[in-house]
Parts: C-alpha cells; sequence; structure tokens
C-alpha cells in the first residue's frame, strides 16, 4: 500500500502526462469521438493507475534455506508466577514514550478534514444543480420526440439538453427551431450529459488536481465541436447556424448541461470551417499505448522483494562441519564464504539483504564479515540416529554438549542464537523431535529453526521449563477454554471463540477449524483458513475479537490498530516431522499475512523490507500465537 503523499504526487504525474499527450498529438488533429473518449482516459487512468499493486517478482534460485544465523525474532514466551498471565506480546501495546503534542498528526487530521469539507462542498454543487434541473423538468411541457424528450418552458433562457430531455425556452420558431434541436439532439445521440456527469464525480474527489479542471473544459470543448459538425452535416447553412449562436450569447444555462454556450464561442467557428481529420490519426492514437504503459510501468509495477510468504534464499547451505561450509555443493573455507556473500551482498537491494541467510558485519574498512560459527545444527535421521553438527551423539550427549556450548557463549550471543531441527531423510517423527525439544529447553536452548526437506524452515520459541530459569521463577502457564473449574497454577483464560484447533494425525491428514466446528481441510487451504480465522473481516460473534489499540511508530506517529484475539491450538504429536514443518510453515503465512496488511497501512512497504524498528512496531501489532500441545496435557505456549 502507497503513502498517500505518494499516491497523490503519482496522480498529479499521471495526469499532466496524458493533458500534454492530448494537447501535443490530439487536439485538432484526431476525431472529436477519439478525443472525448481520450479525456475520459485522461480523467480516470491518473486515478485508478497509481492504485494498482502489480508486483514484480525478482528471478530466485530453489535452494534449501540457510540454517546458519538468527533473524531478528520475538522475545521468548515468559510468564510470571501471579495469579493469572499473559502472553508477552499482549502486554501494552506501546513500548515506548510518545511525544505529547503529535503536530504531524495533528496537520494530517487539519488536512484530511480540509479535503473533506471541499469535496462535500462539491458534491453538495453537483446535487443542487442537479435537482435544479430536475425541478426545471417536471415543470415544463414535455413531448416524447423519439431520440430524446422536448421540455418547453419560459424560464429556459438557453436551450440545453440534460441526459435525454432537451430544454427549449420561448421564441424558438421556423429555421432556427430545427437549427437548435439538430443541436441538442447530438449531446444527446453522444451521451455528453453522462461524460460530463462522469467527469464532475472525479472532480469532486480529486478538485485539488489543476489537469482534471483543463480536461473537464477540453472536453467541453470537443462535445461542442462534435455538435457543430453535426448540424453543419445536416445540411444547415453556416452563415444562419452563426447567427443563432450568436442570438444565444447572452443567455445562460447550467454548467453541467451541453447546450448552445457562449463560451469558446470563437474557437468554435475557427472549427466549423478549418478541421479535417489527419491522415495519420490512427498513429496519433497509437501512440498513447506506450504512454499508458509507461505510466503502469512507474506507478503500478511494486518490486517485491521477501515478503511472508514469498521468502528468497539467495544462499543454500547443506551441512555445518569442522571443515568449513557447505555452500550451493562446493566446500568453502570462512575467508572463501565471506568474499562469496560480498558479491552476492553486492548485488542485492537493501531490502533483498536482509532476507540472505547469513549475518551480515560491515567492518570500518568497508569489509563484510559473516557469522557462520552461532548455528547449532541437530540432526535426525530416519534411522533413529542423532547428529550434533555432523557428528553422532546420544540424547545425554546432545543434552552435555548443548550445556557446554551455551557456557561458552557470551549472553547476549546466545540469546540470539537458534538451534536448528533438521531431518535427514524420511520417516523422522514427532516423537523423536519431542525427546529434542525436551533437552532444548531444559538447557535453556529455546529459540529453534524446525527445517525438513521440501518444507521451508520455520523459528518459534520453545517455553522455558521452571527449572531452567535463572531465578527458578518461570512457570508455564495453562490454557483454560472451558473454564468449567479451577486449574492449579497460573491459568489462561481464552474464549471459545478465540480459539482455533488444528490437529495433525500420524497420516499427516488436517482436522482445523473452531473448537466446535473442525473440518478436515488440506495443507494448501491452511494459512488462508487461519488467516480468514484471524481476521475476521465481517465482525463475527463466532470469530475472534479484535480490540483496536494504538501504536507508537518510529517516526512519531501514533496509529490504531485492531489486534485479533485469535489463538492457535496445534496438536501434532504422531504426525511425520515434514508435515509438521509444512503445517508451522502455513501458520507462519497465516499471521504473516496480516503483519504484511499492518506494514502496508502504516509504512506503505511490506513487513519484509522494513527496517528493524519498524518491524518492532508491526510485531507487537500482529503477534504470533500458536499453543503446542504437549505430551502430558499442558498446552504451553510456542512462538
Amino acid at each position: 500500500m502507497k503513502s498517500p503523499l505518494l499516491y497523490l504526487v503519482e496522480v498529479l504525474f499521471c495526469s499532466g502526462a496524458m493533458a500534454a499527450f492530448y494537447r501535443l498529438l490530439l487536439v485538432r488533429k484526431v476525431s472529436f469521438a477519439a478525443c472525448r473518449r481520450f479525456l475520459l482516459l485522461a480523467v480516470v487512468l491518473p486515478v485508478v493507475l497509481p492504485a494498482l499493486d502489480i508486483p514484480i517478482y525478482p528471478a530466485r534460485t530453489v535452494v534449501y534455506p540457510l540454517p546458519l544465523v538468527t533473524a531478528a525474532a520475538e522475545e521468548p514466551f515468559v510468564a510470571s508466577d501471579e495469579p493469572v498471565a499473559a502472553p508477552a506480546e499482549a502486554a501494552g501495546p506501546v513500548a515506548a514514550a510518545c511525544p505529547g503534542v503529535d503536530l504531524r498528526r495533528l496537520a494530517q487530521r487539519i488536512g484530511a478534514g480540509g479535503y473533506g469539507a471541499v469535496v462535500v462542498l462539491l458534491a453538495g454543487l453537483l446535487t443542487v444543480r442537479v435537482a435544479a434541473i430536475r425541478r426545471l423538468r417536471r415543470r415544463a411541457r414535455r413531448t416524447d420526440c423519439g431520440d430524446y424528450v422536448l421540455a418547453e418552458h419560459e424560464d429556459v433562457a438557453t436551450p440545453f439538453s440534460f441526459l435525454r430531455t432537451v430544454f427549449l425556452g420561448d421564441g424558438f420558431a421556423g429555421e432556427r427551431r430545427a437549427i437548435v434541436l439538430c443541436h441538442e439532439a447530438s449531446h444527446v445521440r453522444h451521451r455528453h450529459s453522462a461524460e460530463r456527469i462522469a467527469v464532475e464525480c472525479v472532480r469532486c474527489l480529486f478538485w485539488f488536481n489543476p489537469f482534471v479542471w483543463m480536461a473537464q473544459r477540453w472536453l467541453t470543448e470537443v462535445q461542442e465541436w462534435e455538435a457543430d459538425r453535426d448540424v453543419l452535416d445536416a445540411g444547415y447553412d453556416l452563415t444562419c447556424y452563426r447567427t443563432v449562436i450568436f442570438h444565444q450569447l447572452f443567455g445562460c444555462n447550467p454548467d453541467i448541461a451541453c447546450g448552445l454556450n457562449h463560451s469558446l464561442t470563437k474557437n468554435r467557428f475557427v472549427m466549423m470551417t478549418q478541421f479535417k481529420k489527419r491522415s495519420d490519426a490512427a498513429l496519433r492514437l497509437g501512440a498513447a499505448l506506450p504512454v499508458v504503459v509507461g505510466m503502469m510501468m512507474l506507478c503500478s509495477f511494486t518490486p517485491r522483494t521477501a515478503s511472508a510468504d514469498e521468502r528468497p534464499a539467495q544462499v543454500s547451505v547443506a551441512h555445518v562441519g569442522p571443515d568449513g561450509v557447505t555452500l550451493n555443493g562446493r566446500l568453502l573455507s570462512p575467508e572463501q564464504l565471506v568474499d562469496y556473500i560480498a558479491a552476492e551482498r553486492a548485488r542485492l537491494s537493501e531490502a533483498e539483504r536482509a532476507t540472505m541467510g547469513l549475518r551480515l558485519t560491515l567492518a570500518a574498512d568497508g569489509k563484510v564479515r559473516a557469522e557462520v560459527a552461532s548455528m547449532t545444527v541437530v540432526e535426525l535421521g530416519g534411522d533413529g540416529s542423532l547428529r550434533l553438527n555432523g557428528e553422532e551423539v546420544s540424547l545425554a550427549g546432545l543434552e552435555e554438549l548443548l550445556r557446554a556450548r551455551r557456557e561458552a557463549l557470551m549472553a547476549e550471543q546466545f540469546q540470539r542464537t537458534e538451534v536448528c531441527i533438521a531431518a535427514r531423510g524420511d520417516g523422522v517423527t514427532m516423537g523423536r523431535v519431542d525427546q529434542v525439544r525436551q533437552v532444548l529447553r531444559r538447557t535453556g536452548w529455546l529459540r529453534v529453526r524446525y527445517m525438513a526437506d521440501g518444507a521451508p524452515a520455520v523459528s518459534r520459541v520453545l517455553p522455558p521449563l521452571p527449572a531452567a530459569s535463572a531465578d527458578g521463577k518461570v512457570t508455564v502457564l495453562k490454557v483454560d477454554v472451558t473454564d468449567n473449574g479451577p486449574i492449579d497454577g497460573p491459568v489462561v483464560v481464552v474464549k471459545e471463540r478465540n480459539l482455533f484447533t488444528v490437529c495433525v494425525n500420524h497420516a499427516g491428514r488436517i482436522l482445523a477449524g473452531g473448537i466446535h466446528d473442525p473440518r478436515e481441510i488440506a495443507l494448501g487451504d491452511l494459512a488462508a483458513r487461519v488467516g480468514a480465522f484471524l481476521r475476521n473481516a465481517d465482525g463475527s460473534d463466532a470469530l475472534p475479537e479484535r480490540t483496536d489499540e494504538e501504536f507508537c511508530l518510529p517516526d512519531g506517529r501514533r496509529a490504531t490498530w485492531a489486534v485479533s484475539r485469535g489463538v492457535v491450538s496445534l496438536e501434532a504429536r504422531d504426525c511425520p516431522y515434514e508435515t509438521f514443518c509444512a503445517v508451522q510453515q502455513a501458520l507462519t503465512e497465516a499471521f504473516d499475512g496480516l503483519r504484511d496488511e499492518a506494514a502496508r497501512a502504516w509504512f506503505g512497504r511490506s513487513f519484509a523490507s522494513l527496517a528493524e524498528a519498524e518491524r518492532a512496531s508491526v510485531l507487537r501489532a500482529v503477534p504470533v500465537r500458536v499453543f503446542e500441545a504437549e505430551p502430558g496435557g499442558d498446552v504451553p505456549p510456542s512462538r
């Protein structure tokens, strides 16, 4: 979604380009009908083209995601041992102090109020003029003439037509009456009034655009030229027709109507005798096509980089071992890897660099450094084997190594380090994954990246164990969705309307939906189903509540967002690990879709292209609330 200022600038640019093209190549050089149609497009297209959002996707290489360095992740779910607790993300919506007086927001409100007042004023004037014409028609003496209805009344000073009605006053007889009716019948036949109404409506909304006012004037001019040509083609004398026009110079008719208007009279007289359609008219009209295509390319096409469901992985790493890193099937030393990443980084845009799978650091000497040693990879084999960074270990050995590795890391480095649980081959079950996750929780490694062949990597934060915290006060919350009785320990009460359940069985079949109406769905439909549930676009009482909360954005603005209270409960204890990863990815896509909407509404860009501070604001507004059922029956939150 573009910012309003950018949209208005693009509207003015497109309007100016269309107006310049008309004056330079079309006016007096192509048919009147072609001029009219182009002027209508010149009013409508500049409004529509900048509003379009046509994505342009960069070329991508389908590779395995890089499980090396953590991206910026959300804070882990840590609850206090107070009687009632809620997820940390559901805390107060404003994390930073906001200025007392937001001058920018005040100016925006004043500008919006002034714009709306002018729109209402112009729309009101248009309504008054149309109502006056309708009242005159009701009082007039009407005669059905076939192609139009003739309404005669003494209050009509100057003949005019509106839609299918021709208004005529007293004192018109003989050839003069025939000429006037021929002129107005031409306006009716070509539907000139409908064109004027359409332009008037656009002008009411875009009154600040001077090119719309110019196009309206030019359209009136062309319509009069066309009606004049029809009168002369009907065989009426040129001198007599000019005399009739001179008689109407001191009359008056509504400006929204079509009539023998005295304005532009000199140009009309010139066009009666000098206009000739040029032989290159078709070529001139064809030249408008590249102009429109160019405006579309500049204003409608939006370069897309990594959004929530379309993250290109520029780097592929199959294994991290003691000898180096296997990059796209090639074993590289750390020095070679840094050179390769520096070259790749130089080819990417700033937004695309954020999607790379390595943490890049620009040193003071201008060189790019890549951190590749902080990732811990736990590989699970279908035969029950377990490896840590390529070395086979047991569960007990894994726990010892993880404890030792944590002690060797600095606290800040440990907080942003993930452990990747990767499947090697088929046959890895969630039972084996749960064993590894329990080890991770006991050792305090809570940031986890799930990765299996054929499914994108998904990052989550495991719930901590009470004994794993430094002070021993961390408590895993239980979730009560029925509220039928007391539950020992801290409780999060989730309303039934806010809960979306996803159950995956041993065969990979998915049962998903509200707590009372779960249905079997395909994996490809899960993200859309969860997204629709969380949005609750229609405000249904059967779908999650949405609470308007105010957030302070990095640039000082205050923005309101309807925060969904929806919670996803995932139960996938017996399914294949590959299916579990795919389901987690679908849930991520659902939440990322909401984040992308908030990012475009607040900053006019996709969530993936935001700066770190902007991403933090969106993360507070759209937290990921996914609870995963554990073998013991509790439902601790997973992020």
